[in-house]
């Protein structure tokens, strides 16, 4: 089974209207980590008030809610706020998402 929790993460508030985009994303940081360590890394950027977000970040083990569905994440610049942005780990291009 895979876990599920929720952490709050940067956003622009509410959309406007309802997205019809999902933007995937893998997080790349190109470090030899586990999957569990890059998730940690990822979910800790997404809640430094300086960082970038998304809607969800997806590992091997758990799913990490970032920002509500209902708001605006800062995944894709100028299509932020047309689209839920989805974060797939992956530590270095050779590990494919499984």
């Amino acid at each position: 089974m895979i876990a599920t929790r929720t952490v709050k993460g940067n956003n622009s508030g509410p959309y406007l209207r309802r997205p019809k985009i999902v933007v995937i994303h893998s997080t790349r940081s190109g470090l030899d980590w586990t999957d569990a360590q890059e998730l940690g890394a990822t979910v800790n950027w997404f809640t430094n008030p300086d960082g970038a977000s998304a809607h969800w970040v997806l590992s091997e083990q758990e799913r990490v809610r970032v920002v509500k569905d209902d708001l605006i994440a800062w995944h894709s610049a100028y299509l932020n706020s047309r689209s839920w942005g989805i974060e797939l780990t992956q530590p270095t291009i050779d590990r494919p998402y499984r």
